[in-house]
């Protein structure tokens, strides 16, 4: 009646929920924490913004659209800088060579990541192998540290359980080739 907008909580919610990170370190050096919420249903939850808390502290608001969720309720809980992730080219892999009528170039990377959390954490890594476009240009995955490769996308997929306090080395690694008379660009 004051005429001023009024925030008024309807319903506090305290719902359990599974917590995994994603990464993708080509794109981006930091891991993304993302609650995992089963049976939401139950909660009868309406549209609208909901403000986020995860280990008492607020870390942001989503906006919640019932119709929209599927059986599990992803919420992105933001960066996680406790998760330490760093990307780099290994040079001494990195060749060009000219075999005959064909170039070939091979690429490799390594991925470091560090959990300095004090509980365990379940992480999802991506990175990607380049996929040719045509049948002229051969690629093929030469390091995958026991990643999953889509062969159709270049995907590559980690699923990883860190310990507390631990760290661990990833390494993917590639070769094209191709006619010495295409220009290819792999970077």
């Amino acid at each position: 009646s004051g005429g001023e907008a009024i925030n008024v909580e309807l319903k506090t919610y305290n719902i359990d929920a599974q917590y995994s990170y994603y990464a993708v370190p080509k794109i981006d050096d930091d891991a993304f924490l993302v609650a995992e919420v089963t049976k939401w249903n139950q909660f009868s939850l309406l549209e609208g913004e909901a403000n986020l808390y995860f280990e008492d502290r607020y870390v942001g608001r989503a906006i919640l659209n019932p119709e929209s969720f599927e059986d599990t309720l992803n919420i992105s809980l933001g960066r996680d800088k406790s998760i330490v992730i760093r990307r780099e080219k290994i040079q001494d892999f990195t060749k060009r060579q000219v075999i005959g009528g064909n170039k070939v170039e091979s690429r490799a990377y390594k991925i470091s990541v560090s959990n300095q959390k004090q509980v365990e954490i379940k992480l999802n890594v991506y990175d990607q192998i380049p996929v040719a476009a045509i049948n002229a240009i051969d690629v093929e995955a030469t390091q995958l540290s026991k990643g999953n490769l889509n062969e159709a996308t270049g995907e590559v997929h980690w699923e990883l359980k860190f310990p507390p306090q631990s760290q661990q080395e990833l390494k993917i690694g590639y070769e094209v080739k191709y006619s010495k008379h295409e220009n290819v660009r792999l970077e």
